[in-house]
């Protein structure tokens, strides 16, 4: 545990990341099975802001900043490890 765990970390990090970011995002399996409108994901209720004839463009992209908002933060918690896990296999000389 004491050494193959250390060496993981970062791995296990950027996995995590990346599950939470593809989950997050998650589209097309939401919009195909949720009928719901209180049950629709983020993306889906973005998707409300459109439609045929006109976009409304304030409410899109406020919206879009307050769902990216999470994956910022928790890329910011996690940056140590990505990192690290950067340098770890670096030549040192």
């Amino acid at each position: 545990m004491r050494i193959i765990l250390p060496l993981a970390v970062p791995a296990l990090v950027i996995t995590a990341l990346f599950s939470f970011m593809t989950a997050w995002s998650e589209y097309l399996v939401a919009a195909v099975l949720l009928q719901n409108t209180n049950l629709f994901t983020l993306p889906i209720g973005l998707k409300q802001f459109q439609s045929n004839m006109e976009v409304a463009w304030g409410l899109y992209s406020a919206g879009a900043v307050i769902v990216s908002v999470p994956v910022v933060i928790l890329f910011m918690f996690l940056s140590k490890w990505l990192i690290s896990g950067l340098t770890l296999g670096s030549v040192k000389g």
